[in-house]
Protein backbone atom coordinates (compact mmCIF):
# COMPACT_ATOMS: atom_id res chain seq x y z
CA UNK A 1 0.00 0.00 0.00
CA UNK A 2 1.44 3.72 -0.96
CA UNK A 3 1.84 6.12 1.29
CA UNK A 4 -0.87 8.21 2.21
CA UNK A 5 -0.77 11.86 2.43
CA UNK A 6 -3.09 12.07 5.24
CA UNK A 7 -0.85 10.66 7.33
CA UNK A 8 2.61 12.05 6.27
CA UNK A 9 4.95 13.40 8.82
CA UNK A 10 4.18 16.95 8.93
CA UNK A 11 7.17 19.24 8.39
CA UNK A 12 8.36 21.23 11.54
CA UNK A 13 7.05 24.57 11.05
CA UNK A 14 9.84 27.40 11.21
CA UNK A 15 9.33 31.23 11.08
CA UNK A 16 11.13 31.81 8.14
CA UNK A 17 8.75 30.07 6.13
CA UNK A 18 6.30 32.62 6.73
CA UNK A 19 7.01 36.43 4.69
CA UNK A 20 5.29 38.09 7.38
CA UNK A 21 8.73 37.12 9.55
CA UNK A 22 11.00 39.27 7.74
CA UNK A 23 8.71 42.37 8.03
CA UNK A 24 8.52 41.48 11.65
CA UNK A 25 12.12 41.68 11.81
CA UNK A 26 12.69 44.67 9.94
CA UNK A 27 10.47 46.50 12.24
CA UNK A 28 11.88 45.62 15.70
CA UNK A 29 15.69 45.97 14.46
CA UNK A 30 15.83 49.17 15.80
CA UNK A 31 14.53 48.14 19.09
CA UNK A 32 17.32 46.60 21.83
CA UNK A 33 15.63 43.32 21.37
CA UNK A 34 15.71 41.26 17.92
CA UNK A 35 12.67 38.45 18.03
CA UNK A 36 13.72 34.97 18.21
CA UNK A 37 14.19 33.27 14.93
CA UNK A 38 12.31 29.98 16.75
CA UNK A 39 10.18 29.34 19.76
CA UNK A 40 12.11 27.26 22.01
CA UNK A 41 9.68 25.67 22.08
CA UNK A 42 10.46 24.07 18.99
CA UNK A 43 14.17 24.52 18.78
CA UNK A 44 14.46 22.82 22.67
CA UNK A 45 11.91 19.65 22.10
CA UNK A 46 13.76 16.32 22.69
CA UNK A 47 15.07 14.71 19.34
CA UNK A 48 16.26 11.49 21.52
CA UNK A 49 14.97 9.71 24.60
CA UNK A 50 17.74 10.56 26.75
CA UNK A 51 16.22 14.46 25.95
CA UNK A 52 13.04 13.31 27.96
CA UNK A 53 12.71 15.09 31.00
CA UNK A 54 10.80 12.30 34.04
CA UNK A 55 8.81 9.51 33.69
CA UNK A 56 11.66 6.88 32.89
CA UNK A 57 10.17 3.95 34.36
CA UNK A 58 6.96 4.69 31.99
CA UNK A 59 9.14 5.18 29.11
CA UNK A 60 10.92 2.15 29.45
CA UNK A 61 7.49 0.24 29.73
CA UNK A 62 6.38 1.47 26.69
CA UNK A 63 9.68 0.97 24.69
CA UNK A 64 9.40 -3.09 26.39
CA UNK A 65 5.68 -2.87 25.15
CA UNK A 66 5.88 -2.09 21.82
CA UNK A 67 8.91 -4.37 21.23
CA UNK A 68 7.53 -7.29 22.31
CA UNK A 69 4.20 -6.42 20.25
CA UNK A 70 4.40 -8.42 17.27
CA UNK A 71 5.99 -11.78 19.83
CA UNK A 72 3.01 -11.57 22.25
CA UNK A 73 0.45 -11.53 18.89
CA UNK A 74 2.77 -14.64 17.40
CA UNK A 75 2.79 -16.64 20.67
CA UNK A 76 -1.32 -16.00 20.93
CA UNK A 77 -0.49 -13.45 24.30
CA UNK A 78 -3.70 -11.90 25.72
CA UNK A 79 -1.86 -8.66 26.09
CA UNK A 80 -4.00 -5.78 24.68
CA UNK A 81 -2.86 -4.86 21.23
CA UNK A 82 -3.24 -1.14 22.31
CA UNK A 83 -1.55 1.10 24.91
CA UNK A 84 -3.12 4.25 26.47
CA UNK A 85 -0.91 6.89 27.54
CA UNK A 86 -2.74 9.46 30.01
CA UNK A 87 -1.32 13.07 31.92
CA UNK A 88 -1.16 16.03 32.16
CA UNK A 89 -0.53 18.39 28.78
CA UNK A 90 2.64 19.75 28.73
CA UNK A 91 4.42 15.96 29.95
CA UNK A 92 5.80 14.63 26.79
CA UNK A 93 3.25 11.83 26.31
CA UNK A 94 3.11 12.41 22.34
CA UNK A 95 7.26 13.14 21.94
CA UNK A 96 7.80 9.92 23.75
CA UNK A 97 5.36 8.16 21.93
CA UNK A 98 7.50 9.27 19.08
CA UNK A 99 11.25 8.87 20.11
CA UNK A 100 10.47 5.46 20.88
CA UNK A 101 9.09 4.32 17.60
CA UNK A 102 12.04 6.20 15.96
CA UNK A 103 14.37 4.28 18.40
CA UNK A 104 12.63 0.76 17.38
CA UNK A 105 12.58 1.45 13.81
CA UNK A 106 9.12 1.88 13.70
CA UNK A 107 7.54 4.43 11.02
CA UNK A 108 4.60 6.07 12.94
CA UNK A 109 1.30 7.72 11.75
CA UNK A 110 -0.40 10.65 13.52
CA UNK A 111 -3.90 10.86 13.56
CA UNK A 112 -6.32 13.27 16.16
CA UNK A 113 -9.21 11.05 17.03
CA UNK A 114 -11.35 13.53 17.58
CA UNK A 115 -11.51 14.97 14.45
CA UNK A 116 -12.74 11.23 13.16
CA UNK A 117 -16.38 11.67 13.34
CA UNK A 118 -17.92 8.98 11.49
CA UNK A 119 -18.03 5.73 11.30
CA UNK A 120 -16.49 4.22 7.82
CA UNK A 121 -18.87 1.31 5.76
CA UNK A 122 -18.70 -2.25 6.68
CA UNK A 123 -16.59 -3.05 3.54
CA UNK A 124 -12.98 -1.14 4.04
CA UNK A 125 -12.39 -0.92 -0.03
CA UNK A 126 -15.37 1.31 -0.47
CA UNK A 127 -14.14 4.09 1.75
CA UNK A 128 -10.52 3.80 1.03
CA UNK A 129 -11.59 7.77 -1.14
CA UNK A 130 -13.79 8.55 2.02
CA UNK A 131 -13.51 9.69 5.35
CA UNK A 132 -10.60 9.53 7.31
CA UNK A 133 -11.73 6.65 9.12
CA UNK A 134 -12.24 4.28 6.72
CA UNK A 135 -8.29 5.40 5.89
CA UNK A 136 -7.04 4.25 9.51
CA UNK A 137 -8.89 0.88 8.99
CA UNK A 138 -7.20 0.35 6.09
CA UNK A 139 -3.96 0.93 7.64
CA UNK A 140 -4.23 -0.89 10.99
CA UNK A 141 -5.36 -4.16 8.52
CA UNK A 142 -1.54 -3.74 6.93
CA UNK A 143 1.90 -5.44 9.06
CA UNK A 144 3.94 -3.23 7.21
CA UNK A 145 4.36 0.15 4.45
CA UNK A 146 5.94 0.56 1.75
CA UNK A 147 8.20 3.41 1.83
CA UNK A 148 10.75 4.29 -1.02
CA UNK A 149 10.61 0.38 -2.17
CA UNK A 150 11.29 -0.77 1.83
CA UNK A 151 9.05 -2.37 3.69
CA UNK A 152 8.54 -0.72 7.11
CA UNK A 153 6.84 -1.28 10.68
CA UNK A 154 4.09 1.04 11.43
CA UNK A 155 2.50 2.37 14.65
CA UNK A 156 -0.60 4.30 14.60
CA UNK A 157 -0.73 7.22 17.38
CA UNK A 158 -4.02 8.27 18.36
CA UNK A 159 -3.93 12.00 19.60
CA UNK A 160 -6.90 13.35 21.92
CA UNK A 161 -8.99 10.10 21.97
CA UNK A 162 -10.83 11.82 25.69
CA UNK A 163 -11.94 14.40 22.55
CA UNK A 164 -14.25 12.05 21.15
CA UNK A 165 -18.08 13.05 21.99
CA UNK A 166 -19.87 9.26 23.11
CA UNK A 167 -23.13 10.88 20.65
CA UNK A 168 -20.49 10.61 17.53
CA UNK A 169 -21.07 8.18 15.01
CA UNK A 170 -17.37 7.13 15.41
CA UNK A 171 -16.45 7.64 18.43
CA UNK A 172 -14.49 4.85 21.34
CA UNK A 173 -17.09 2.55 19.96
CA UNK A 174 -15.31 2.92 16.50
CA UNK A 175 -11.57 2.60 18.03
CA UNK A 176 -12.18 -0.17 20.08
CA UNK A 177 -12.94 -2.06 16.81
CA UNK A 178 -10.05 -1.19 15.24
CA UNK A 179 -8.26 -2.15 18.28
CA UNK A 180 -9.90 -5.82 18.14
CA UNK A 181 -9.03 -6.47 14.04
CA UNK A 182 -5.34 -4.25 14.10
CA UNK A 183 -2.52 -5.82 12.61
CA UNK A 184 -0.29 -2.62 13.94
CA UNK A 185 0.49 -1.38 17.24
CA UNK A 186 -2.03 1.23 18.08
CA UNK A 187 -1.07 3.82 20.65
CA UNK A 188 -3.68 6.39 22.19
CA UNK A 189 -2.78 9.94 23.78
CA UNK A 190 -5.69 11.07 26.45
CA UNK A 191 -5.18 13.91 28.98
CA UNK A 192 -7.55 12.56 31.32
CA UNK A 193 -7.36 9.08 31.77
CA UNK A 194 -10.76 8.45 34.27
CA UNK A 195 -12.53 10.17 31.74
CA UNK A 196 -16.48 8.50 31.32
CA UNK A 197 -15.83 8.68 27.60
CA UNK A 198 -13.17 5.95 28.11
CA UNK A 199 -14.78 3.38 30.29
CA UNK A 200 -15.12 1.09 27.55
CA UNK A 201 -12.59 1.78 25.83
CA UNK A 202 -9.88 1.23 29.09
CA UNK A 203 -10.55 -2.77 29.51
CA UNK A 204 -8.63 -2.69 25.58
CA UNK A 205 -5.57 -1.18 26.56
CA UNK A 206 -2.65 -1.19 28.47
CA UNK A 207 -2.42 1.39 31.30
CA UNK A 208 0.50 3.90 30.86
CA UNK A 209 0.14 7.09 33.31
CA UNK A 210 2.34 9.82 32.83
CA UNK A 211 3.38 12.09 35.89
CA UNK A 212 4.64 15.52 36.21
CA UNK A 213 8.28 15.25 36.44
CA UNK A 214 9.73 16.32 39.96
CA UNK A 215 10.69 19.52 40.40
CA UNK A 216 14.54 19.41 40.55
CA UNK A 217 14.69 17.22 37.16
CA UNK A 218 12.68 20.28 35.59
CA UNK A 219 14.49 23.25 37.37
CA UNK A 220 18.04 21.40 35.55
CA UNK A 221 16.59 21.25 32.69
CA UNK A 222 15.48 25.00 32.20
CA UNK A 223 18.67 26.41 34.26
CA UNK A 224 20.44 24.23 31.03
CA UNK A 225 18.33 26.15 28.29
CA UNK A 226 18.57 29.52 30.22
CA UNK A 227 22.32 29.34 30.52
CA UNK A 228 22.58 28.52 26.43
CA UNK A 229 20.19 31.70 25.77
CA UNK A 230 21.68 33.94 28.50
CA UNK A 231 18.95 35.09 30.07
CA UNK A 232 19.43 36.70 33.23
CA UNK A 233 17.26 34.80 36.04
CA UNK A 234 17.62 33.94 39.54
CA UNK A 235 16.35 30.44 40.80
CA UNK A 236 13.77 32.28 43.18
CA UNK A 237 12.51 33.42 39.67
CA UNK A 238 12.66 29.76 38.26
CA UNK A 239 11.13 28.31 41.80
CA UNK A 240 7.95 30.24 41.31
CA UNK A 241 7.67 30.48 37.67
CA UNK A 242 7.50 26.91 37.88
CA UNK A 243 4.52 26.72 40.30
CA UNK A 244 2.70 28.93 38.75
CA UNK A 245 3.00 27.01 35.33
CA UNK A 246 2.11 24.04 37.06
CA UNK A 247 5.33 22.27 36.25
CA UNK A 248 4.44 22.30 32.41
CA UNK A 249 7.48 22.49 30.51
CA UNK A 250 6.10 24.39 27.78
CA UNK A 251 4.25 26.84 29.24
CA UNK A 252 7.91 28.06 31.17
CA UNK A 253 10.06 28.37 28.03
CA UNK A 254 6.76 30.08 26.39
CA UNK A 255 7.27 32.52 29.35
CA UNK A 256 10.54 32.67 29.63
CA UNK A 257 10.96 33.52 25.46
CA UNK A 258 8.34 36.51 25.91
CA UNK A 259 10.08 37.56 29.04
CA UNK A 260 13.62 37.82 26.96
CA UNK A 261 11.43 39.49 23.82
CA UNK A 262 10.66 42.54 26.47
CA UNK A 263 13.93 43.14 27.70
CA UNK A 264 17.74 42.06 27.83
CA UNK A 265 18.08 43.47 31.25
CA UNK A 266 18.00 41.29 34.62
CA UNK A 267 14.19 40.33 35.35
CA UNK A 268 12.98 41.15 38.57
CA UNK A 269 10.67 38.89 40.18
CA UNK A 270 8.59 42.32 41.03
CA UNK A 271 8.12 43.58 37.68
CA UNK A 272 7.17 40.44 36.06
CA UNK A 273 3.19 38.99 35.24
CA UNK A 274 3.71 35.64 34.92
CA UNK A 275 0.31 34.20 33.10
CA UNK A 276 -2.25 32.67 35.70
CA UNK A 277 -3.11 29.33 34.81
CA UNK A 278 -6.48 27.93 35.49
CA UNK A 279 -7.27 24.94 37.12
CA UNK A 280 -9.71 22.15 37.81
CA UNK A 281 -11.53 21.67 41.29
CA UNK A 282 -8.72 18.56 41.44
CA UNK A 283 -6.13 20.58 41.46
CA UNK A 284 -6.95 23.26 43.63
CA UNK A 285 -7.46 21.22 46.14
CA UNK A 286 -4.55 19.59 46.10
CA UNK A 287 -2.55 23.36 46.15
CA UNK A 288 -4.89 23.99 49.03
CA UNK A 289 -3.93 21.28 50.75
CA UNK A 290 -0.47 21.15 49.91
CA UNK A 291 2.14 21.34 52.74
CA UNK A 292 3.69 23.76 53.81
CA UNK A 293 0.52 26.14 52.03
CA UNK A 294 0.88 27.65 49.11
CA UNK A 295 1.57 31.58 49.15
CA UNK A 296 -0.41 33.86 51.23
CA UNK A 297 -3.79 34.62 52.01
CA UNK A 298 -5.26 36.43 49.22
CA UNK A 299 -3.51 33.73 46.46
CA UNK A 300 -5.54 31.15 48.76
CA UNK A 301 -8.70 33.21 48.77
CA UNK A 302 -8.40 33.63 44.71
CA UNK A 303 -8.05 29.62 44.14
CA UNK A 304 -11.02 28.94 46.28
CA UNK A 305 -12.71 32.28 44.43
CA UNK A 306 -11.97 30.62 40.77
CA UNK A 307 -14.27 27.99 41.54
CA UNK A 308 -16.60 28.76 44.55
CA UNK A 309 -19.28 26.13 44.24
CA UNK A 310 -17.01 22.85 44.34
CA UNK A 311 -14.10 23.70 45.91
CA UNK A 312 -15.70 24.30 49.33
CA UNK A 313 -17.67 20.71 48.27
CA UNK A 314 -14.05 19.25 47.55
CA UNK A 315 -12.50 20.50 51.04
CA UNK A 316 -15.36 18.96 53.26
CA UNK A 317 -15.00 15.87 51.52
CA UNK A 318 -11.76 15.43 51.93
CA UNK A 319 -10.29 17.14 54.77
CA UNK A 320 -10.53 14.31 57.41
CA UNK A 321 -7.84 12.28 55.10
CA UNK A 322 -5.15 14.59 55.46
CA UNK A 323 -2.48 14.03 58.30
CA UNK A 324 -1.36 17.34 59.20
CA UNK A 325 0.85 16.21 62.23
CA UNK A 326 2.16 13.06 63.63
CA UNK A 327 0.82 13.53 66.97
CA UNK A 328 -3.04 12.10 66.88
CA UNK A 329 -3.95 13.97 69.71
CA UNK A 330 -2.91 16.86 67.71
CA UNK A 331 -4.65 15.92 64.67
CA UNK A 332 -8.07 15.26 66.47
CA UNK A 333 -7.70 18.86 67.64
CA UNK A 334 -6.65 20.21 63.99
CA UNK A 335 -9.98 18.17 63.00
CA UNK A 336 -11.94 20.05 65.13
CA UNK A 337 -11.27 23.32 63.96
CA UNK A 338 -11.59 22.50 60.72
CA UNK A 339 -15.14 20.97 61.30
CA UNK A 340 -15.92 24.24 62.98
CA UNK A 341 -14.93 26.38 60.42
CA UNK A 342 -17.13 24.13 57.91
CA UNK A 343 -20.31 24.58 59.90
CA UNK A 344 -19.80 28.24 59.93
CA UNK A 345 -19.77 28.26 56.80
CA UNK A 346 -22.35 26.13 56.12
CA UNK A 347 -24.30 29.13 58.10
CA UNK A 348 -22.93 31.87 55.69
CA UNK A 349 -23.40 29.75 52.59
CA UNK A 350 -27.32 29.75 53.25
CA UNK A 351 -27.21 33.60 53.41
CA UNK A 352 -25.33 33.79 50.17
CA UNK A 353 -27.06 31.40 47.84
CA UNK A 354 -30.70 31.28 49.51
CA UNK A 355 -30.87 35.11 50.70
CA UNK A 356 -28.74 35.89 47.78
CA UNK A 357 -26.56 38.25 49.72
CA UNK A 358 -23.56 37.84 47.91
CA UNK A 359 -21.28 40.34 49.97
CA UNK A 360 -20.98 37.56 52.57
CA UNK A 361 -19.40 34.96 49.76
CA UNK A 362 -15.47 35.86 50.49
CA UNK A 363 -16.44 34.93 54.21
CA UNK A 364 -17.80 31.82 52.98
CA UNK A 365 -15.10 30.73 50.81
CA UNK A 366 -12.48 31.62 53.62
CA UNK A 367 -14.77 29.93 56.32
CA UNK A 368 -15.28 27.06 53.82
CA UNK A 369 -12.43 26.77 51.84
CA UNK A 370 -8.85 28.58 53.02
CA UNK A 371 -9.26 28.29 56.84
CA UNK A 372 -9.78 24.61 56.71
CA UNK A 373 -7.31 23.40 54.41
CA UNK A 374 -4.48 25.73 56.04
CA UNK A 375 -5.48 23.99 58.93
CA UNK A 376 -5.64 20.36 57.68
CA UNK A 377 -2.22 21.40 54.99
CA UNK A 378 -0.76 18.00 54.61
CA UNK A 379 -0.33 14.63 53.18
CA UNK A 380 -2.95 12.53 52.23
CA UNK A 381 -4.16 9.75 53.91
CA UNK A 382 -6.95 6.77 52.58
CA UNK A 383 -9.52 6.50 55.26
CA UNK A 384 -11.92 4.22 53.56
CA UNK A 385 -13.05 0.36 53.59
CA UNK A 386 -13.50 -0.13 50.04
CA UNK A 387 -10.55 -1.73 48.87
CA UNK A 388 -8.59 -0.38 46.03
CA UNK A 389 -9.30 3.31 46.33
CA UNK A 390 -7.02 5.66 44.45
CA UNK A 391 -5.02 7.75 46.53
CA UNK A 392 -6.36 11.03 45.19
CA UNK A 393 -9.10 13.40 46.60
CA UNK A 394 -12.31 12.18 46.52
CA UNK A 395 -15.32 13.64 44.37
CA UNK A 396 -18.20 15.39 46.78
CA UNK A 397 -20.87 12.93 47.31
CA UNK A 398 -22.84 15.57 48.61
CA UNK A 399 -23.77 15.90 44.81
CA UNK A 400 -24.55 12.37 44.28
CA UNK A 401 -26.83 12.08 47.26
CA UNK A 402 -29.18 15.17 46.21
CA UNK A 403 -29.08 13.70 42.78
CA UNK A 404 -30.67 10.43 44.08
CA UNK A 405 -33.12 12.71 46.63
CA UNK A 406 -34.11 14.62 43.28
CA UNK A 407 -34.91 11.00 41.16
CA UNK A 408 -36.61 10.04 44.14
CA UNK A 409 -38.82 12.70 44.84
CA UNK A 410 -39.97 12.93 41.23
CA UNK A 411 -40.63 9.33 41.34
CA UNK A 412 -42.78 9.62 44.48
CA UNK A 413 -44.66 12.47 43.25
CA UNK A 414 -45.78 10.01 40.15
CA UNK A 415 -46.84 7.70 42.76
CA UNK A 416 -48.81 10.60 44.61
CA UNK A 417 -50.26 11.64 41.45
CA UNK A 418 -51.89 7.89 40.56
CA UNK A 419 -52.44 7.35 43.71
CA UNK A 420 -54.97 10.47 43.85
CA UNK A 421 -56.55 9.92 40.79
CA UNK A 422 -59.94 8.99 41.27
CA UNK A 423 -59.87 9.67 45.12
CA UNK A 424 -59.48 12.40 47.52
CA UNK A 425 -56.47 11.52 50.08
CA UNK A 426 -53.10 12.85 50.42
CA UNK A 427 -52.80 16.24 49.30
CA UNK A 428 -48.79 16.27 49.28
CA UNK A 429 -46.63 13.64 48.20
CA UNK A 430 -44.74 13.91 51.41
CA UNK A 431 -47.50 13.37 53.52
CA UNK A 432 -48.23 10.28 51.07
CA UNK A 433 -44.50 9.01 52.20
CA UNK A 434 -44.65 9.35 56.28
CA UNK A 435 -48.74 8.51 56.27
CA UNK A 436 -49.63 5.88 53.81
CA UNK A 437 -46.44 4.66 52.36
CA UNK A 438 -46.04 1.74 55.75
CA UNK A 439 -49.71 0.79 54.53
CA UNK A 440 -48.89 0.28 51.19
CA UNK A 441 -45.85 -1.62 51.58
CA UNK A 442 -47.48 -3.87 53.60
CA UNK A 443 -50.13 -4.39 51.27
CA UNK A 444 -48.26 -4.82 47.92
CA UNK A 445 -45.93 -7.45 49.84
CA UNK A 446 -47.00 -9.41 52.21
CA UNK A 447 -49.72 -11.68 50.73
CA UNK A 448 -46.41 -13.33 48.38
CA UNK A 449 -43.91 -14.07 50.63
CA UNK A 450 -43.07 -17.16 52.22
CA UNK A 451 -45.95 -18.65 54.16
CA UNK A 452 -43.93 -19.46 56.93
CA UNK A 453 -44.11 -15.53 57.23
CA UNK A 454 -47.76 -15.02 56.81
CA UNK A 455 -48.14 -14.70 53.23
CA UNK A 456 -49.91 -17.20 51.07
CA UNK A 457 -47.06 -17.18 47.95
CA UNK A 458 -48.64 -17.69 44.47
CA UNK A 459 -52.08 -17.72 45.35
CA UNK A 460 -51.70 -13.70 46.75
CA UNK A 461 -50.67 -12.05 43.67
CA UNK A 462 -54.54 -11.77 42.72
CA UNK A 463 -55.01 -10.13 46.00
CA UNK A 464 -51.86 -7.82 45.68
CA UNK A 465 -52.83 -6.64 41.91
CA UNK A 466 -56.54 -5.86 42.79
CA UNK A 467 -54.96 -3.07 45.40
CA UNK A 468 -53.23 -1.90 42.95
CA UNK A 469 -56.00 -1.39 40.53
CA UNK A 470 -58.05 -0.23 42.86
CA UNK A 471 -55.30 2.79 43.79
CA UNK A 472 -54.11 3.03 40.44
CA UNK A 473 -50.14 1.58 40.82
CA UNK A 474 -48.26 0.72 38.03
CA UNK A 475 -45.63 -2.00 38.41
CA UNK A 476 -42.86 0.46 38.50
CA UNK A 477 -44.75 2.48 41.24
CA UNK A 478 -44.23 -1.04 42.95
CA UNK A 479 -40.42 -0.78 42.20
CA UNK A 480 -40.38 2.43 43.77
CA UNK A 481 -42.46 2.00 46.60
CA UNK A 482 -40.14 -1.04 47.65
CA UNK A 483 -37.09 0.85 47.16
CA UNK A 484 -38.00 4.19 48.57
CA UNK A 485 -39.01 2.27 51.84
CA UNK A 486 -36.51 0.12 52.52
CA UNK A 487 -34.18 1.03 54.58
CA UNK A 488 -29.87 1.06 53.72
CA UNK A 489 -27.59 -1.32 55.94
CA UNK A 490 -27.13 -4.93 56.32
CA UNK A 491 -28.74 -7.70 58.30
CA UNK A 492 -32.59 -9.18 57.36
CA UNK A 493 -34.26 -5.85 58.33
CA UNK A 494 -32.40 -4.41 55.54
CA UNK A 495 -32.84 -6.78 52.99
CA UNK A 496 -34.27 -6.29 49.64
CA UNK A 497 -37.50 -6.69 48.21
CA UNK A 498 -36.45 -9.52 46.14
CA UNK A 499 -35.07 -11.28 48.72
CA UNK A 500 -38.18 -11.69 50.42
CA UNK A 501 -39.57 -12.95 47.34
CA UNK A 502 -38.76 -15.95 45.06
CA UNK A 503 -37.49 -15.64 41.83
CA UNK A 504 -41.25 -18.13 40.10
CA UNK A 505 -43.56 -15.50 42.38
CA UNK A 506 -41.66 -12.72 41.24
CA UNK A 507 -42.31 -13.78 37.47
CA UNK A 508 -45.70 -14.69 37.90
CA UNK A 509 -46.37 -11.32 39.35
CA UNK A 510 -44.14 -9.49 36.62
CA UNK A 511 -46.75 -11.54 33.95
CA UNK A 512 -50.01 -10.41 36.07
CA UNK A 513 -48.94 -6.98 36.38
CA UNK A 514 -48.12 -6.94 32.40
CA UNK A 515 -51.63 -8.82 31.71
CA UNK A 516 -53.83 -6.87 34.54
CA UNK A 517 -52.35 -3.52 34.72
CA UNK A 518 -51.67 -0.75 32.53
Amino acid sequence: MSKHPNFAKRPKLEFSQFPATEQIKSKSSSSTTKAPCELWVDKYRPRQLSDLVGNASKINFLREWLARWQVNRNKGSRTPKAIIISGSPGVGKSTAAKLVCDSLGFLFFEVNASDSRNKSGAVVAEGISGSLSSKVREMVTNTTMNIDGTPKRTVLIMEEVDGMSSGDRGGVTELISMIKLTKIPIICVCNDRYSPRLKSLLPHCEDCAFQRPMKQQILKRIAHIVSIERVSVTQNFLETLLQTCENDIRLILNQLQMLQMETTADIALSGITVKDVPGNPFSIVDKLFSSPACGALHARERLALSESELVPLFVQENYINMRPSDTQFDRLQLLATAATRLSDADTIGRAVYTEQRWSLLPAFVVCGTVLPSSVMAGKREILSNSAGERNFNRFPSLLGKLSSRSKMNRLCSEIALHFSTNRSCAETSTQLRLEYYPTLRLNTLRAMTFSNKGGIEHDGIDEIISFMKEYDLTRSDWETLHDSTRLNGKGPIFQQTTTVLSSKIKSAFTKACKKHLK
